[in-house]
């Protein structure tokens, strides 16, 4: 026995278990290689249990994070995303609730060289209301702002004003209701469905103003209801509505005389190719107008008067020149309204 200290309880053991490892034909240095394998061996163990308990903990944390997620996805479910597409635009991101804010400034300016034949009168030596003497300067054709916007996906709105007068005259104010059998259903001030130059908009047309046969003819807006759809991939379009006859800056309409009028539009898209390179469409629009006929001249001193004429389905306006008089007499007594006028006589 290699034991130097007889009665030492730990040598004793030593070399009682040194003599079983010579008993069983082990070395001193298997045994040392042997114990410093089981040491690595407890580590690798300890290492793994420490590794599952720190899986344990991510897969926790990560769980705890996808709930947060899932909290803060539900409570924005109402919060408006806000961004600038040509006009400010504010949108929840399901989409079901979506607002647009803008407006457009027009601003006209305008010289005129204008010669003495537009300014007086043939014949006479007076300018005496022919044309008149156009006076140069500006104006804003328009300043307008509007909200637009859809709710629960199917219902849209707009409500646009008008401050180029100097009042808030309406533009658009109406509600439209999708998805309906038959379409859409529109209720409000909105243009009438006629003239295709008249429904787009002055931000988009080719000139300044739209054509004289445009402003002439076709009705613009008009406080009534209108449904419209279309078909077979938008190339059939059709729209019709009844819309209350002169109707003022304000959307109102309050004349029993005045009745209602009809406007129906058809359109359709025959011919179609590479992307909308090349096509063709046609379209149709009729419109009534009441009371059936009615014939009116309105004459101003030293101003251009304007005639109108209205026959159901066609209006019509014409200018009037009108001729008057400055000296005052017995035949041209002054005008009571007026006294430093003479009364018209034409």
């Amino acid at each position: 026995m290699a034991c130097s200290v007889p009665g030492d309880g730990g040598l004793v053991l030593f070399g009682t278990g040194f003599a079983h490892v010579q008993a069983s034909g082990i070395s001193e240095q298997d045994l040392l290689v042997l114990i410093e394998s089981l040491k690595e061996r407890v580590a690798e163990l300890e290492a793994k249990v420490e590794g599952a308990g720190a899986a344990t903990q991510i897969e926790q944390r990560v769980s705890q994070i996808e709930e947060n997620l899932q909290k803060q996805e539900e409570a924005s479910q109402n919060d408006f995303r806000v961004y600038w597409r040509d006009s400010l635009r504010l949108e929840t991101p399901d989409k079901k609730f979506q607002l647009r804010i803008g407006g457009r400034i027009h601003n006209d300016f305008y010289w005129y060289d204008q010669g003495m034949d537009t300014k007086i009168l043939p014949g006479t030596s007076r300018a005496a209301g022919y044309m008149g003497d156009s006076q140069d300067g500006a104006q804003f054709r328009r300043a307008r702002i509007y909200l637009s916007g859809t709710v629960y996906d199917n219902i849209e709105f707009k409500m646009q004003y008008d401050f180029a007068g100097g009042n808030a005259n309406f533009r658009d104010v109406y509600m439209a209701m999708h998805g309906l059998p038959v379409g859409t259903l529109t209720v409000g001030q909105f243009k009438e469905p006629f003239s295709l130059e008249e429904l787009v908009s002055s931000n988009n047309i080719t000139f300044l103003e739209r054509a004289l046969p445009t402003a002439t003819f076709a009705p613009s807006r008009s406080t009534g209801v209108m449904l419209n759809n279309s078909h077979f991939d938008d190339r059939i379009t059709w729209a019709a509505g009844f819309f209350r006859h002169n109707t003022d800056a304000f959307g109102t309409s309050l004349d029993d005389d005045s009745g209602w009028n009809a406007t129906a539009r058809i359109t359709g898209l025959p011919w179609y190719e590479e992307g909308g390179v090349s096509y063709s469409i046609w379209g149709l629009a009729i419109a009534t107008r009441t009371p059936i006929a009615r014939f009116g001249i309105g004459l101003v001193p030293n101003q251009v008067g304007r005639s109108a004429i209205s026959i159901r389905g066609i209006r019509l306006r014409a200018v009037t020149f009108e001729r008057t008089i400055s000296t005052c007499g017995p035949s041209r007594p002054r005008d009571s309204t007026d006294p430093s006028r003479c009364r018209v006589n034409t």
